[in-house]
């Protein structure tokens, strides 16, 4: 199985993790192998352990850290709802279903449609599936018993969202991943209503200066730590030619306009053999440690990101769990700026009337 991050924060002089467990197998691979959606909390940020929630029923007990219901998107706080509402999240939701009669499929119905549909293409006259997609909200007093809300937009965000609030102007935006561009790309929602989210506008996306077969799978945002009008994120890079993700870091002053100062990985992928090999993901922002350090989780993938478990790719790849990972900074050293000599900035002089 995998894991995948979903929100972490501290609250209390404790470190508290929200996180998805991938199964590791099923008999639709088409359609994914389902996951639970799960909580952890650490007094240091570097150990961790589940805390039993007694939520939901795993294999005949209780005695688990499963979220029911289970939030999608990444939880942030707003501190204008009320006690009940104090975290709220959105994420994507989706089912699949039948195009002509809009009744909704099981699993294996669903399946056993796609396989046929992927299998014989046009030639397919038999009964068809479609997948839709929509996002629904989630609000907790806690970050641990969540209640869903049900749609509060129609469109699609299957990378993650990433939403805030923002005191300034009493509202609520979130970056998203967008499709249409050609590419996978970042976009921007912005609403005074959290219960109803307009489509996203594009905000991030590859440019010429980009490889061309790079595509923005995700964007971890977060404030900078000392200056909450720098924007920041952690944007997951998928190289298509050679199947794995890595992350760069992008800034910018006014949410839509972002800037990456280095196009090379903040977090590169792992060593050949490792959990991360393959790919790494960090999401759910960014942590201060208690040594000071700065700190984001990332999952990381010891194949590479098509790689099918039956064997017909990349056969020879051993298995690995799933991990999560935290990728450490000194305060302020996201990026530098390196002299082979003797090294100065100049600031050119503006004189009035020039």
């Amino acid at each position: 199985g995998s894991l995948v991050v979903g929100k972490i924060w501290k609250d209390n002089n404790k470190y508290h993790l929200i996180y998805d467990a991938h199964r590791s197998s099923s008999k639709n691979p088409g359609l994914g192998a389902g996951h639970s959606t799960c909580y952890a909390t650490s007094d240091d940020g570097y150990n961790w352990k589940r805390t039993n929630l007694g939520q939901i029923e795993w294999n005949g007990s209780k005695e688990n850290n499963m979220l029911d219901p289970a939030p999608a998107g990444t939880p942030f706080e707003d501190p204008s709802a009320p006690p009940e509402e104090r975290f709220k999240t959105f994420g994507q939701v989706g089912a699949s279903f039948d195009p002509d009669t809009g009744e909704k499929l099981d699993t294996d119905e669903a399946y056993k449609r796609w396989k046929q549909q992927e299998y014989l293409g046009n030639k397919y006259k038999g009964p068809k599936m479609e997948s839709r997609h929509w996002i629904e909200g989630f609000t907790s007093p806690d970050g641990i018993h969540w209640k869903s809300i049900g749609k509060v937009g129609d469109m699609s965000s299957d990378g993650g969202s990433a939403a805030q609030y923002d005191p300034e102007t009493n509202s609520y935006y979130a970056y998203i991943r967008i499709a249409g561009t050609g590419r996978r790309a970042t976009g921007l929602s912005r609403t005074k209503n959290f219960w109803k989210w307009p489509p996203a506008n594009l905000v991030l996306f590859p440019d010429p200066q980009d490889d061309p077969d790079v595509s923005f799978y995700s964007s971890s945002y977060f404030k900078y730590p000392t200056d909450p009008n720098l924007h920041c994120a952690f944007v997951g890079i998928y190289h298509q030619l050679g199947d794995f993700l890595d992350a760069q870091i992008a800034f910018s002053r006014n949410k839509t306009h972002w800037f990456r100062p280095e196009r090379k990985a903040i977090i590169p992928i792992g060593e050949i053999g490792g959990t991360d090999t393959g790919g790494i993901g960090p999401w759910g922002g960014l942590i201060e440690l208690p040594d000071g350090k700065w700190a984001t989780v990332y999952y990381g993938f010891y194949c590479l990101h098509n790689w099918l478990p039956s064997g017909k790719t990349e056969p020879t790849i051993k298995k690995h769990p799933g991990t999560l990972n935290l990728a450490i900074w000194d305060p302020h050293r996201f990026c530098s700026v390196e002299a082979q000599g003797e090294g100065r900035f100049t600031i050119p002089t503006v004189q009035p009337g020039k």
